[in-house]
Order: structure tokens, then C-alpha cells, then sequence
């Protein structure tokens, strides 16, 4: 790190005081004046650079910007500006507006790590500077401060705004500078040197590859340096906090306790972002954050065949029995016009469901893009249950397209807790605890029964591909279903699953997908053409219709199986068939019954089928069907 020890300069005092010299502001450019104040200091060669602002509650952002420039005014005005060019979706953006206020400061080379965090996709009002470990550093003419790690941090105010297509073009004043002092002394020494731009500051940042990462260049433009892969969504750069938490959970740098935590604190506190208010959450959540990102993890993480622990707990469930906890989110739809709803906002048949009926289906946009996976359950005669992933967006959807139906929607998710008990014996250790026995219960069923006189409802489903049920209980029985699990499951040698083999070996293998296989895809192509009931009207039909009559979908997606274990691949990598692009990667993982690398593809339907062989990554590939395991259903039959 640098000196650490900061020189302030008034640049308003500075201009006031300056007179006219001849050269104008060239000489300025090039020497110091009267004030031992270099002007080069305001603008190294094109850095990259945070932005440093303030919301409302007093929150504070950090943001990597690159879109900007240095300018300056004619004397006796000579101020310097910058103009910043800020998306609307940014925080920064919205701050700016808000408070006219910000803190510029050079990012450099030490510092790729923590630009990586900073544009992680943190709730709103959490501090990327608290989560990258940034140290604050005071301003003194502005409210935001700046970022101590950094070799100078220039405090500026908004003067103008200029609104282009999608961006906020701000232009703003520099009335103060803060230099590194050790910095401050080699620059000094070297006037006509590269100065403060000879330190590594970045020049350009740019997202490229398969998937797009973040990757950043230096004053030496022949080293370009890439942003550490482990840090943000695995497939998506720019994706959601719940997306970014599913990828870190996938890789197995937060359990499945921790990620269930991380989303109820982050509902949370996006209801109530006043900091004096929920000031707890706000804490607890940041520091959750800051200990899970800084988190060491293996580069190939994913394709682990020796990973002893995920195999033994993926061995369990096919063999035996295993249980976890990992509550989706529920929403509660009742009223006269439900099931009409639903029906028009689901591509199932919703209305068709019977009381204690569940169903799989998707939920489209309006141009046929899935935009949601779920379960549609019908626990009793006038109500639904919806288990979702993402029902913030739920609830947005819904009310966008609610139009005057008698129906009310509501989150349930804080008064049920689900434990998913799978495996061959989950029957034999669920009837030994239940007062009602379960053998007869048929799949996709959710019925009402009980422990120890608490009352439960059993369903009969799972994301394994196993005999499977879960467990819907009220909260504070949590303690009383996990000890009974336990006992009832002693004789089975019940294992607790704990490695995220729930999301990966297991469902892969069984042809399952994640929301996050569906990104950018119609149910056609995703081979959901058996979910879709076309007798009703659904949102996103008439786009489904004409795809159907024009001949079907150009894409599909396919199972593809590697030998060689060692295989490193990218998410969304090219699927290559004779050297010619046909598809991309959607997911793999290592699967530890059939012992093979396995995945998902969306291949071009007219490029090739399953038995080809193709090329991902230099390693050579079969494609298959997307079912790698017990195609029959016999096992999920028991």
C-alpha cells in the first residue's frame, strides 16, 4: 500500500487566489505554481476510478466508473471538472441526483479484487466500501468520503446534468484533492515523469469472454489483467443478488443454512432501508457479506470427483435416505378468481388442479421468455401456494398484470420451514414418524397430516430424482422435526445434507433444471412442451403459437457427458461441432452415479443430435439426452 498519509488542497482557494499567467493552461498542465499543486495530479493517462456518493439515509455506494473525463475552464475560471456518464440503474446515478455530491478516487492495480466486489450486485444501501474493505477516508468539503487505499481521492459537486438515451452525463467541480504524501514526494522529484500515472492506475476496463468478466488494462498497455472469476454470479455478470447468492451457494462458498440466511436479510432490509431503523439487519447482513466474499475457494470447484464429502452425501440420498432444510419462497394466492389468474399467468392448467394437487410449470413474459419456474400446489379448496425463487419479481409481474379479478396474493415464506427428506427409504422413515401413514400419498400430492400432534403437510415430490417428500412445518417446530428426522432415521443411517450436491450431481443427473439454466429461453426450447396446457389462454401463447407453426424452435436443449474428469470448463462456453460454433454451455457439474463429467446445452436443433460428438473447450463430448439417470421414473415411483 502507499504512504497512507494524505495531502488536502483547496482547489476553489487555489482558483480564487491564482492570477492570469502567460501560456494560459498549458503551463499549468506541465509545472507547479505557487502553490506546490500539480495540475497532472487531476488527470493520470484515461484511469478507471470509483465513485464514491451518499443516498438519502445517509447510505454509502462505490462504484467503478470508466464512462468520464477530465476538462477544465479558461482563466481566471481554470476549474477543473469531470464528466461522468452514469446508467440510470446505478445507484450512483440515482445519488448524484439526489445529493450532488461525490468523491472521485484512482483505482489501481492492487485493488482488482475489491473493483470486483464494488460491482457486485449488493442490495441497495448495503456499502460496497464495508463489503471490498475499503477504509474510508474524510472529506472535507463534501459528505462522501473517500477511499484511503487509493493514491488520490478529488471531492467534487454536481454542476450539471445532461439526460442521453439510457445515461445521466454529470459534470462535476473538483473543490478538493487528497494525495498519497509518499506519493506526493517521488512526484515531486519527477515532475516530468508519469507521476502519480506511473503508479499502475487502470486505464480501461472491459467484460469480455464466454461468460463476460470483468477484465482491466494498465498504464502498460501490454498487461491486462483479469478480475478474480470466483467473485460475482458464475454466469452472469450483471445478474441478481438472488442469482449471485445461487452461484455462490453452487460453488460452495456459502452453505445452505447461510444462503437462506443472506435472502431473508436481504428481504429484509430492501423493505426497510433506513439505516437508524434497521440498522441491525443493515449490520448483520454487511458483515455476512464481507466474510462469505472474502472467502478462499479453488479455482475448479465445480468438477470435483474426489470431493469425499459431496460424493458421500450424493450416496446417501441414492441409496438410502438424506434431509435438508432450503425453504423456497411461498406466496399464498386465494380468492374467487385464483385458479382464473393463475391460469392466465402460468403456462398449466392451474384450474384444473384438485385440492391437494401440485404441478411443475413456468411463468412467461409477454414475449414467451421464461421468466419463472415453479410449483403450483393446491393445499386446500380455495388456496395456492406458489414456491418460488424470485417473488419479489413475482409480485411486480403479478401486479402488472392483474386486471380485475376478485383475487389476493400474499408471502407465506417466514411461516413455513421445508425440510426435503430423499431417498429410497425416506417412506419407511417419514411413516415411522407421521401419524397418518404415507405409502399410498401419489407424486405431486400435498396432504395434511402430523407430528407429534403438530400439524404438517407432506409432499410428495423433490428435486432428486429419488422417492422423495417434503416436510411443511410451522417455524418453531423446526428443533422437533429435525430430532424426530434423526431418531426415525437412526436405523437408515439418515445423513443431513450439507454440500450443495442438492443443486447439482443430484438433479443433474435426473435431468432437472435452475431458473438459471432458463435464462433467455421459451419452454419449447427448454423441452417443456408437457407443461403447457394450450387449451386456456397464458401470457406469452400467441408467441409459443407461432413458433409452433413455423416449424418449431431453433434451439434445444441437451445433456452432454465429458470422460475426461479433469475437464475445466466455462459457464456458457461454445459447444464447437467441425470448428463451427452450434450452441453454448447452460451448466455441468461432476456426476457421481453415472461417474462422468455432465451438463446442459442449447444446441442449434439443425447442427446436430444426441450420440455426436462435439468439442467443449478442447475436450471432446457426447451429446445426449438430458436425462443421465433412471429415464423410467422407477426410482421417484419407490
Amino acid at each position: 500500500m502507499y504512504g497512507q498519509e494524505f495531502e488536502f488542497f483547496d482547489l476553489l482557494d487555489i482558483f480564487k487566489n491564482r492570477q492570469e499567467v502567460e501560456g494560459g493552461t498549458g503551463e499549468c498542465v506541465a509545472v507547479y505554481d505557487y502553490t506546490d499543486f500539480n495540475m497532472r495530479w487531476i488527470e493520470p493517462p484515461i484511469p478507471i476510478y470509483y465513485v464514491s456518493t451518499l443516498d438519502e439515509n445517509g447510505n454509502s455506494n462505490v462504484a467503478p466508473i470508466s464512462l468520464g473525463t477530465c476538462c477544465w475552464g479558461e482563466h481566471p475560471w481554470g476549474r477543473h471538472y469531470y464528466t461522468l456518464g452514469v446508467q440510470h440503474t446505478r445507484n450512483t446515478n440515482r445519488n448524484l441526483k439526489l445529493n450532488k455530491e461525490c468523491v472521485i478516487s484512482y483505482a489501481n492495480a492492487r485493488q482488482l479484487r475489491e473493483s470486483t466486489i464494488a460491482c457486485c450486485p449488493l442490495p441497495y444501501g448495503i456499502s460496497e466500501m464495508d463489503v471490498a474493505k475499503f477504509t474510508p477516508l474524510p472529506s472535507k468539503k463534501v459528505k462522501p468520503a473517500g477511499i484511503k487505499e487509493c493514491i488520490s481521492n478529488m471531492e467534487a459537486r454536481v454542476v450539471n446534468e445532461v439526460e442521453v438515451s439510457n445515461t445521466t452525463i454529470f459534470v462535476v467541480e473538483i473543490v478538493g484533492m487528497s494525495v498519497d504524501k509518499e506519493a506526493l514526494d517521488r512526484d515531486r522529484h519527477s515532475k516530468y515523469q508519469l507521476g502519480i500515472g506511473g503508479t499502475d492506475l487502470v486505464f480501461e476496463m472491459s467484460l469480455t469472454g464466454s461468460p463476460a468478466r470483468m477484465n482491466y488494462g494498465l498504464i502498460d498497455q501490454n498487461k491486462i489483467l483479469p478480475c478474480p472469476s470466483t467473485i460475482g454470479d458464475e454466469k452472469e455478470w450483471k445478474g441478481t443478488f438472488e442469482s449471485w447468492m445461487t452461484s455462490e451457494l453452487h460453488r460452495g462458498r456459502i452453505t445452505k443454512k447461510e444462503y437462506k440466511k443472506l435472502l431473508l436479510l436481504n428481504k429484509s432490509w430492501i423493505r426497510n432501508s433506513d439505516p437508524v431503523a434497521n440498522g441491525e439487519v443493515k449490520h448483520e447482513l454487511t458483515e455476512l457479506l464481507k466474510e462469505m466474499i472474502w472467502r478462499p475457494i479453488k479455482d475448479n470447484d465445480y468438477v470435483r470427483k474426489n470431493d469425499v464429502q459431496a460424493r458421500k452425501e450424493h450416496n446417501y440420498v441414492r441409496n438410502s435416505v438424506g434431509y435438508y432444510d432450503f425453504t423456497h419462497e411461498l406466496m399464498e394466492v386465494t380468492g374467487k378468481d385464483a385458479a382464473k389468474f393463475l391460469d392466465r399467468m402460468m403456462v398449466g392448467g392451474v384450474s384444473k388442479l384438485k385440492t391437494t394437487q401440485a404441478k411443475y410449470m413456468t411463468m412467461l413474459n409477454k414475449d414467451g421468455i421464461i421468466i419463472d419456474d415453479v410449483i403450483v400446489f393446491r393445499p386446500e379448496e380455495d388456496k395456492y401456494w406458489v414456491s418460488t425463487l424470485k417473488i419479489d419479481k413475482m409480485f411486480i409481474w403479478f401486479d402488472m398484470n392483474k386486471q380485475d379479478e376478485d383475487v389476493s396474493y400474499r408471502e407465506i415464506t417466514s411461516e413455513k420451514t421445508m425440510y426435503s427428506v430423499q431417498g429410497p427409504n425416506s417412506r419407511k422413515v417419514l411413516n415411522a414418524m407421521l401419524a397418518k401413514d404415507i405409502t399410498d400419498q401419489k407424486f405431486y400430492t400435498i396432504c395434511d397430516n402430523a407430528i407429534d400432534g403438530h400439524p404438517v403437510k407432506i409432499a410428495r415430490c423433490g428435486y432428486t430424482g429419488e422417492l422423495g417428500y417434503e416436510i411443511y412445518c410451522d417455524p418453531d417446530n423446526e428443533l422437533l422435526v429435525e430430532t424426530k428426522l434423526e431418531e426415525c432415521g437412526k436405523e437408515y443411517n439418515i445423513q443431513r445434507i450439507t454440500t450443495d450436491v442438492i443443486i447439482t450431481s443430484l438433479p443433474k443427473e435426473k435431468g432437472y433444471v435452475l431458473m438459471s439454466d432458463l435464462e433467455r429461453l421459451n419452454p419449447l426450447e427448454a423441452g417443456f412442451d408437457w407443461t403447457i396446457d394450450w387449451s386456456k389462454d397464458f401470457i406469452g401463447k400467441d408467441v409459443l403459437e407461432k413458433i409452433k407453426a413455423e416449424g418449431g424452435p431453433g434451439r434445444t436443449m441437451m445433456g452432454f457427458m465429458i470422460d475426461d474428469p479433469r475437464a475445466a470448463l466455462q459457464f456458457e462456453g461454445k459447444v464447437l461441432k467441425d470448428a463451427k460454433k452450434i450452441g453454448r454451455i447452460t451448466c455441468y457439474t461432476y456426476g457421481y452415479t453415472v461417474e462422468k463429467v455432465i451438463g446442459y446445452c442449447l444446441i442449434d436443433v439443425d447442427a446436430a443430435k444426441p450420440g455426436d460428438t462435439v468439442n467443449i473447450h478442447g475436450y471432446k463430448a457426447t451429446l445426449t439426452d438430458r436425462i443421465f439417470y433412471d429415464p423410467e421414473n422407477a426410482r421417484i415411483r419407490g
